[in-house]
């Protein structure tokens, strides 16, 4: 099945129906464990798929950007497909907290979002994604593809710490010279970052020292 569209789920995406419906479109469809996204098409694009109820909670329990943060430095194209409308649900956020994190997704991170009504629609859109890469494969090949520059990845990577943006990133690469010098650095040390006072500090320290679970 050559021309058909080759699709790696995620086995935690199996109750959504997802995944039986994309083999019945006639995809080849594997499920696994992931260690980022849910969907990884033509081994090409990584897609992070979130229901509406999943994106606003994850925006207030912090692990939105944490997992933007594996989207980026995975060596797939990252995509996420918003499904459902996360203005329409009841909730403290604002639509202008909302707004502000699709924003920041699309463009602080390079992760393109991408708007669907519900699981049909979202198997659709995955479907036109994967026919669409299969048809263009030939010409991207021969145009070939530039890779990241390495410090705008180990930026990325510190994004997922707590209240560390872009610029927060570059300072504190400037400033420490390397990755492993920034992880391992004490509280003092983070202090010195422009910037980065106390409370940032002690976010980033207890973010990176604390357990699993």
């Amino acid at each position: 099945m050559e021309n058909a569209v080759q699709i790696t789920c995620d086995y935690r995406e199996r109750p959504s129906g997802i995944p039986e419906l994309l083999r019945e479109k006639g995809c080849v469809v594997d499920t696994v464990r992931l260690f980022a996204g849910d969907y990884l098409v033509n081994q090409l694009l990584l897609v992070e798929r979130k229901t509406a109820v999943d994106f606003t909670q994850s925006l207030v329990s912090h692990r939105l950007f944490n997992q933007c943060a594996l989207l980026a430095k995975s060596r797939f194209r990252p995509v996420m497909i918003l499904e459902g409308n996360p203005f329409q649900l009841p909730g403290k956020l604002s639509t202008e907290a909302i707004q502000g994190a699709i924003i920041s997704v699309c463009t602080a991170w390079h992760i393109p979002v991408i708007r669907t009504d519900g699981p049909a629609h979202t198997v659709a859109m995955l479907y036109i994604i994967g026919k669409q890469q299969l048809a263009s494969r030939p010409y991207s090949a021969r145009l070939g593809r530039k890779p990241r520059r390495p410090i705008r990845q180990k930026a990325q990577f510190l994004q997922g710490l707590p209240d560390v943006g872009p610029v927060l990133a570059e300072r504190l690469l400037e400033h420490f010279g390397c990755l492993s010098r920034v992880l391992l650095a004490d509280q003092a040390a983070l202090q010195d970052v422009p910037g980065l006072g106390a409370k940032k500090a002690i976010g980033i320290k207890r973010f990176l020292e604390d357990g699993i679970g």
